[in-house]
């Protein structure tokens, strides 16, 4: 059986200075306290290879959030060290597809980039044309 998926949304893959070209969205992120319009842009790395989100805790400290609390959790590079991460809730909004709550860990040491994992995926539909530098989107009930 062959199952066919339509996409609302295509987005072509961004060249980054350091990386190369990559499958990077644009998104607003805020606490779930205020408004879509009180976010910040952020770009992030579509990884399937994380479980959870993690981004920079700079982000938090605009929000004059303390980074720190009592959910905490240890994340491990590609290199094996491990990286200290706190869980916020925040709101992540796409004009395109609308907002979506998660849990994300955000780091207390810098990191190089934000990484949107598995945990968005489970939110959205999405699929990528490697061999076209593209990827595509659809918000799922």
């Amino acid at each position: 059986m062959v199952t066919t998926v339509e996409y609302t949304h295509q987005f072509a893959y961004a060249h980054t200075e350091k990386e190369g070209v990559c499958p990077v969205i644009t998104v607003s992120m805020c606490p779930p306290e205020l408004l879509p319009d009180d976010g910040i842009e952020v770009d992030a790395f579509l990884d399937s290879g994380t479980s959870t989100s993690l981004f920079n805790g700079s982000f938090l400290r605009g929000f004059d959030i303390d980074v720190i609390n009592d959910r905490s959790k240890t994340f491990t590079s590609t290199a094996g060290v491990p990286l200290a991460a706190y869980l916020h809730r925040v709101k992540i909004m796409l004009p395109s597809l609308g907002t979506f709550d998660l849990d994300i860990g955000f780091s207390i040491d810098p990191i190089r980039r934000n990484l949107l994992g598995r945990d968005f995926f489970n939110l959205v539909q999405i699929g990528f044309r490697e061999n076209q530098l593209q990827y595509f989107l659809k918000a799922t009930p």
